[in-house]
């Protein structure tokens, strides 16, 4: 019987976890966060302008949609859209 106590702790423990993974996922606005911060960090290691039209993150996979790289007349690149799946 004590294992089963165990057991049922285990559970209660992973399940609080993951909902207040998935609450603060959401509420915290971490899309907007990482596509600002993905934004600053592509545009000072290139040297140009990036613009990200829609960046969702979650616990499966990334999407970036509409990601626009210029820099001055040498690059002028468009992407649709960026799929990564990923398994946690």
């Amino acid at each position: 019987m004590k294992n089963r106590k165990w057991l049922f702790v285990i559970i209660s423990i992973v399940f609080f976890v993951n909902v207040v993974y998935y609450i603060l996922l959401n509420m915290a606005q971490i899309d907007e966060i990482a596509k600002d911060r993905i934004s600053k960090i592509l545009s000072e290691k290139i040297g140009g302008e990036i613009a990200i039209a829609d960046f969702t993150f979650n616990d499966r996979h990334i999407k970036i949609v509409g990601l626009s790289i210029k820099k001055d007349d040498e690059l002028n690149l468009a992407i649709e859209q960026i799929y990564i799946e990923y398994n946690l």
